[in-house]
Formats: structure tokens, sequence, C-alpha cells
């Protein structure tokens, strides 16, 4: 799912394919150089009427600034 699907479902009820699909579209690590950090988080709730996503959060890696990895020229 991209994150503009993910983001129109917010605040409604998903099924469990939709879920799943949301979890294997924000892996973690989204470069070599970033901190395997998550590119996005979910926040579902579960009741009795069903799964419902709550929020969702798309992060962004940092840009790289070489000279702080020490791989200037």
């Amino acid at each position: 799912m991209t994150t503009d699907e993910i983001k129109a479902k917010v605040g409604e009820r998903v099924t469990e394919a939709e879920m799943v699909a949301m979890l294997k579209s924000n892996p973690i690590g989204t470069s070599p150089n970033d901190v395997r950090v998550r590119s996005g988080v979910l926040s579902f709730s579960f009741g009795p009427q069903g799964v419902r996503l709550t929020g969702a959060e798309i992060r962004t890696p940092l840009p790289i600034n070489p000279s702080a990895n020490g791989l200037e020229n």
C-alpha cells in the first residue's frame, strides 16, 4: 500500500489483509544508511467491531551528511 492509501484509511475499519499490506509496506530500513527505523508508525485499535486504523505517521529518513560519517574526500 502507498502512504496516501494508508493515510486515507485512518479512522476506518480495515480487514486483516489490509492490515498486513500496511505493515508490509512499512519495512524496517528504507536505505543502506538508515538506522533500522520503521518508515512509518501505524496505530491500530482492536475491538468487538473489528480492527480500526487510528493513526499513521509516515517517516522520511534524514539526508546523509558525508562529513558526519567520515566519508569526505
